[in-house]
């Protein structure tokens, strides 16, 4: 889990034992039984491969990850005028996808992940996006 003290609070009401782990350091925790759960994002999931070691992912949509691009309009204004429209348009068309139902009710089926056979995905059907 992260090392911010409000995510170890939040999962500790929860019940759990969190414990804080590097974070190249979760795939030969999980897989050696050193922890027993992680958290994070599907992006992470998959580029980490945390579903080889994993027998089990609970897609529970609990937190929203958001990766803006920051620079101040003088250095925007210092790029040619296409590439200043091409940055505004990106920023836009991002912010749609992220508010989209497609990507907040993506399916477990369409993630590129090759579980195992043995393993299982959960989706959360209480929680709203």
């Amino acid at each position: 889990m992260q090392g911010a003290p409000i995510w170890s609070k939040t999962f500790a009401a929860a019940g759990m034992s969190p414990t804080v782990i590097a974070y190249n350091e979760v795939y030969n925790a999980i897989q050696n039984g050193v922890i027993a759960a992680g958290e994070n994002e599907a992006a992470g999931v998959e580029a980490m491969k945390f579903y080889e070691v994993a027998p089990h992912l609970n897609l529970t949509q609990h937190a929203v990850s958001i990766r803006p691009i920051c620079f101040s309009v003088k250095t925007l204004k210092t790029l040619p005028k296409e590439l200043q429209e091409a940055i505004m348009k990106a920023g836009k068309e991002a912010g749609d996808f992220a508010g989209s139902s497609s990507r907040a009710k993506r399916s477990p089926s369409s993630m590129h992940w090759k579980r195992p056979a043995s393993s299982s995905v959960y989706r959360s059907r209480n929680v709203t996006p």
